[in-house]
Parts: structure tokens; sequence; C-alpha cells
């Protein structure tokens, strides 16, 4: 509910944007949300398949959010912010581009994988939830 405007804001946030403890917030933002929306949607409707594809993406949005506290180089990250550089190698995909040659190179860390598959469950879950609401009522 609240992307639309996170997107809106990303460029007045710089550098916080990138930084882990923002994915962090946005999945405490997130995540209660989701398992209300859930767990109602369950109540009403009795599938489990929606409410495991549900509490799976939210196990891997949580994971992904946690992986650069647990697994990552956090120092690195406020060492590269304290030089004024942006990026988090840790959870936020980059491009690397050779200075010498021009060849570039996507870089996307497992954190991003993690939420990138947890965010498809929750919408997969979501959509279900819709659909199945939906055939409730009629």
């Amino acid at each position: 509910m609240v992307a639309p405007l996170l997107l809106m804001l990303a460029p007045a946030l710089g550098g916080i944007w990138v930084h882990p403890v923002s994915h962090l917030a946005i999945a405490g933002l997130v995540l209660p949300i989701a398992a209300f929306a859930l767990w109602r949607g369950y109540h009403e409707h009795g599938k489990r398949w929606i409410l495991a594809t549900g509490a799976a993406g939210m196990v891997l949005v949580l994971i992904g959010a946690l992986w650069p506290f647990v697994f990552g180089s956090l120092h690195a990250h406020a060492a590269t912010a304290a030089a004024g550089e942006s990026a988090c190698h840790d959870c936020c995909p980059s491009i690397a581009i050779d200075e010498t040659t021009g060849a570039w190179s996507l870089r996307l860390p497992l954190a991003s994988i993690l939420t990138l598959l947890g965010g498809i469950g929750l919408v997969s879950a979501h959509l279900g939830n819709l659909r199945a609401c939906a055939h409730c009522h009629t």
C-alpha cells in the first residue's frame, strides 16, 4: 500500500534508500500487513495453499532483509557511505563498469534474490486471496 509513496520519495531519500536498515524497515512495515491480510482471507476461504504461499513469501522477505545483518559486511557499507558512495553490495543489485574496457557486469546479491522471490510469493498469495474471497461471496 505504501510502495507508490516510497517510490515517489526514493530520489529524495538518496543513499538512505540503499542502506540495509531501509530494507529491514520496509519489511517491518509490509510483513504485519501481509500477515493480517493472509490470516483474514484464510478465515474466510480456508484455502491452505494461499496461507502457505504467503507464509513462505513472508519468510523469504524477512530472510532477505536480515541477510546483510547476519552474513553481510555492514562495516564495509558504513565505510563506503562515509566516503560518499551509496553502494550496498550485500543487499542491493548493482552494475559495475570497468573503466578501462567499458565492460559492465550485473551483481545480484542473494538478499535481493530472496526478497524478490518472497515478493512474488506475497503477490501470488494476495491474488489468490482476492480470487478465493470473491468466489466465497458469489
